[in-house]
């Protein structure tokens, strides 16, 4: 389980909806263009993003991410 909090940037103005929707985007668009997800059609973000390394890109964004649980395949 994880908790993701996103709130409005009041030092950029940037909303909290567009850090919780376009950060994300972002972050697996640079990751399909790295290659580092390779599986084609429609994903799974449960099983087919790298858990560690989209949380990883989150929080260098300035995105307060909290695990409760270890993830588990």
């Amino acid at each position: 389980t994880i908790n993701i909090s996103i709130e409005r940037d009041l030092s950029t103005g940037i909303m909290g909806m567009a850090r919780g929707v376009g950060y994300p985007a972002c972050i697996v668009a640079e990751m399909i263009a790295k290659g580092k997800i390779v599986k084609k059609g429609i994903l799974s973000p449960v099983k087919d993003i790298p858990a560690d390394q989209f949380l990883s890109k989150i929080k260098e964004q300035g995105v307060e991410v909290e695990i409760l649980d270890e993830f588990t395949d």
